[in-house]
């Protein structure tokens, strides 16, 4: 980079520095000074970014062995979005001479793709906000004064391999008594050749206990809460799931010092699965869920409500199936409608099949069961981003959607994700040549210039 280009930057710096001490000395408004020195600092930035762009380009193209195998096809101005903003540049483009393909050898050097638009930096603020959000307010956070459309954002989900998106923590094993796992599900509309139809997209949570958030709150946390999400549909997808769970739990802690493990559901087949996967498991039903069943096949009884109700929790906490038959055949007595009786013929095979996690569930005074609060984090981690502000997913986005939500809750790195991901996109691609420009070209990017009060004192008068 010449000396020139160099010392019209400094000016440009200096002249923006001036500016804000002139606002000071004027007593404008403290705010509009900071927003119009953010906005010429960011443009300045962004050119001299491009300057570097430049520079590297020419570097490239008096190297000796671009020179014995590209010729040189003229210049051709690309823009690429930085996190601070637009940068416009030119690079040159190549023809081999070989086999006469055209080439950008700087697009090579730096890792971007012809097409591409933008960099991982900014593909990852995009993502970040697309999971937390939606997609078009994700397109929005791309960078200062620059958006991208939510079709854009969208493209960015459909590119990134949904097995790289997980988290590797330490391999430190823990000694516990006690481990708790709690499992549910939300569904999820998809759309497809114009017919919606639901998916199931499942999460289970791994985590040591409840502490409460400080000393003076009443509100509970989950200790060291690690979160998994996903569709799992096809045949053996649930065992995989739960083996991705249990590689988890056997990398973090010490199996043979855990005294039991507390798995927390609502009695759907794909959790019941987890019980044959890790050893000394107690399967606890859902208090929400059983309190919901309850409910609903004793809405009907007015007075009688709450005699059949302690007696339905009575009989139960023993797990006594025969009284439990009396209890709903004298419930099926008081019943003549046709859809009550549906209801209660639902809630009753519900309860025939739990009824050992039940029992678990209302004798918890016995052993360390905590309460399963599954219920709100599925409402928080899926059905807020999936079911309430979105019409459909595809299959493939719902999948990544939810593992990215999982991911955002153990704390991921969504720059490492996408630079991974784009690491494993250029290998499968052919290998492409990269040239290095030449280092003692490129010494001028960081020659220092010295700048005097008398560069500075040509600008104004105090």
């Amino acid at each position: 980079m010449n000396m020139n280009i160099i010392q019209q930057e400094v000016e440009k710096i200096q002249e923006a520095d001036i500016k804000v001490v002139k606002g000071i000395l004027r007593s404008e408004n403290f705010s509009d000074i900071t927003k119009r020195y953010s906005e010429e600092c960011i443009k300045i930035d962004c050119e001299r970014f491009a300057n570097y762009l430049e520079e590297i380009d020419r570097s490239i193209r008096e190297t000796e062995e671009r020179k014995n195998n590209y010729y040189v096809d003229g210049l051709v101005e690309r823009t690429i979005i930085i996190p601070l903003g637009e940068v416009k540049f030119k690079r040159t483009r190549y023809v081999n001479k070989e086999n006469g393909e055209y080439i950008f050898l700087l697009d090579n050097y730096i890792g971007i793709e012809i097409k591409e638009r933008m960099t991982d930096a900014v593909k990852a603020r995009i993502l970040k906000e697309a999971v937390d959000t939606t997609y078009l307010k994700g397109g929005e956070k791309a960078a200062y004064n620059v958006t991208v459309t939510k079709q854009t954002t969208k493209n960015i989900i459909d590119k990134i391999d949904a097995e790289l998106i997980k988290v590797d923590k330490p391999k430190e094993k823990k000694e516990i008594e006690y481990l708790y796992i709690d499992a549910d599900e939300a569904h999820v509309k998809i759309q497809k050749n114009k017919e919606i139809k639901q998916v199931i997209c499942k999460e289970i949570y791994v985590y040591e206990g409840k502490e409460l958030e400080s000393p003076r709150s009443k509100r509970k946390r989950l200790v060291n809460k690690w979160t998994f999400s996903g569709v799992y549909e096809e045949n053996g997808e649930n065992i995989r799931f739960w083996n991705e769970v249990r590689e988890y739990i056997k990398r973090h802690y010490d199996i043979r010092k855990v005294k039991k493990i507390f798995l927390n559901g609502d009695g759907g087949t794909w959790i019941k699965e987890g019980i044959n996967i890790f050893p000394n498991v107690v399967y606890v039903f859902d208090k929400y869920h059983l309190m919901q069943y309850i409910n609903e096949m004793t809405s009907h009884l007015k007075d009688s409500v709450s005699d059949a109700k302690a007696e339905l929790y009575r009989v139960l906490s023993y797990g006594e199936k025969d009284k439990l038959d009396v209890c709903i055949e004298k419930i099926y007595k008081t019943t003549k409608d046709e859809k009550r009786l549906k209801v209660i013929s639902k809630c009753e095979t519900f309860l025939r099949n739990n009824i050992e996690s039940i029992k678990n569930r209302l004798n918890y005074n016995k052993e360390p069961i905590l309460g399963c609060s599954a219920e709100g984090h599925i409402s928080h981690d899926l059905a807020a981003r999936m079911t309430t502000i979105c019409r459909g997913w595809s299959i493939s986005n719902a999948n990544k959607m939810s593992k990215l939500r999982a991911f955002r809750n153990n704390k991921g790195d969504f720059y490492a994700l996408i630079k991974e991901n784009h690491k494993r996109l250029r290998k499968e691609r052919k290998t492409e040549i990269i040239i290095k420009p030449q280092k003692e070209r490129m010494k001028y990017i960081t020659t220092k210039v010295k700048v005097t009060t008398d560069m500075i004192g040509k600008y104004y008068d105090l």
